[in-house]
């Protein structure tokens, strides 16, 4: 079953590939990276801002479809939403998906959680906003994974990565997969 949607994943990433040119993108590894936590963690309510093209939402979506659940997915761009929405079709997943279009700090107040999962990979810089926007709607034990923690300088974070670092109910460390992950488990 688990081989059956990576199958389906492989058969949409070429499509996804032409369009990524303006786009920093997860690799095949970080994406399985986020399959594989989703599927282990039983993450059925999945939250992820900054779709672009799909490539980590295919494999969000997938879990959640083998959870049992949904993936819903924030992005500004109303291309990149018409696209990345076909890909989630060609896959067979767009039953399992919420695609939401506008600025994620705007919607990020019209979803509702709990959240078993978070994936933030959109403008750094706002990655603190984002997370004071979804904080309150994270399941216990939730999983929060940040991207390009090996690709970018820490410090276009700005005070994210120390809030969650510090924070005393969270437990997290960068796992150097794909384009490096802060790995962030809601330890409430």
């Amino acid at each position: 079953m688990l081989h059956e949607h990576e199958s389906a994943i492989e058969k949409v990433w070429d499509f996804c590939e032409e369009h990524s040119k303006d786009a920093w993108n997860v690799p095949r590894d970080g994406g399985r990276f986020l399959f594989a936590t989703a599927i282990a963690v039983g993450a059925r309510n999945i939250l992820e801002i900054g779709t672009s093209y799909g490539f980590s939402g295919l494999h969000l979506a997938a879990a959640a479809k083998v959870n049992g659940g949904r993936l819903t997915t924030i992005d500004a761009d109303p291309r990149k939403v018409k696209i990345s929405g076909e890909h989630f079709r060609m896959a067979g997943l767009g039953g399992v998906v919420d695609q939401r279009c506008g600025p994620a700090q705007d919607v990020l107040g019209e979803v509702h959680g709990p959240f078993d999962m978070v994936f933030v990979d959109a403008v750094k810089e706002d990655s603190l906003a984002y997370f004071q926007a979804f904080r309150d709607k994270l399941a216990d034990r939730a999983v929060i994974l940040t991207d390009n923690l090996t690709t970018h300088d820490e410090a276009r974070f700005g005070d994210y990565l120390p809030t969650i670092r510090n924070d005393p109910h969270m437990v997290s460390l960068t796992v150097p997969v794909g384009n490096g992950f802060e790995y962030t488990v809601w330890a409430r």
